[in-house]
């Protein structure tokens, strides 16, 4: 599509965001263990360090579409219809479908198959649980159940934004093939989560969530969908966490 001549962003500004997101999770997480000198998966540092990089990582883009664009609905695709509730429903079962598809060829070819970087986190963080925080015995404390929340709403909304968003529109704006751009913010979606085991299956993912923005113009759906992958997947975790 075309933009604006207002919009004067590009690639550099994705890089930027993606870098901020990076920086600040290392930082934030070295402050944590040797200044603070306190377990990152503790208490109330567990949210922080998960959405504070996060939410700097927002700051820029809203900050980008602001003073260097059109906002975020013209130049990011920001924008929800009613029809989204059911094409983010749809995204959803598809992504489910090829995320399974990777596992099954992953388990063929006898790959030791992957957990969730952030679900071994949890898992951390519930095994080291203040059981006293709560009265809940299985260590799932208030902390983690911010933190399951946090993925499920706002996660979705900054990762879409900033990747969907940002990344898919700059490609576009540069001249890539609309296909090529949902493959391209696809693959920088998936390294930047840092699990390599996991990349192929955080890839396919990316691509389902891209053609949401590819088939609508908008990223209303996929944050939809990214909410139900999210949402689905930590109710899945605390759910085992929980059984005795």
């Amino acid at each position: 599509m075309p933009y604006p001549d207002a919009s004067r962003w590009g690639l550099g500004d994705a890089a930027i965001a993606t870098l901020i997101f990076f920086l600040a999770s290392v930082g934030l997480t070295l402050l944590v263990v040797f200044v603070v000198d306190t377990d990152p998966l503790s208490g109330p540092w567990f949210p922080v360090t998960l959405i504070v990089p996060q939410l700097l990582q927002l700051l820029f883009v809203i900050w980008t579409a602001r003073q260097r664009g059109s906002g975020l609905r013209i130049d990011f695709g920001f924008a929800f219809q009613p029809k989204d509730l059911g094409i983010g429903a749809m995204l959803f079962v598809v992504a489910m479908v090829g995320a399974g598809a990777v596992v099954a060829t992953m388990d063929v070819a006898g790959l030791e198959l992957p957990t969730s970087t952030v679900a071994e986190l949890t898992e951390d963080a519930v095994d080291g649980g203040d059981a006293s925080e709560t009265g809940d015995s299985s260590g799932i404390t208030l902390w983690v159940v911010i933190v399951a929340v946090l993925a499920a709403t706002a996660v979705p909304v900054i990762e879409e934004l900033g990747y969907r968003g940002l990344w898919y529109s700059a490609l576009a704006k540069r001249g890539h093939p609309e296909w090529w751009a949902v493959v391209a913010s696809s693959f920088v979606f998936a390294i930047v989560h840092l699990e390599p085991a996991r990349t192929p299956i955080i890839f396919v993912l990316g691509l389902v969530l891209g053609w949401g923005r590819h088939l609508t113009n908008r990223i209303g759906a996929s944050i939809i969908a990214h909410g139900l992958i999210n949402g689905l997947a930590f109710v899945a975790l605390l759910s085992t966490l929980a059984s005795p």
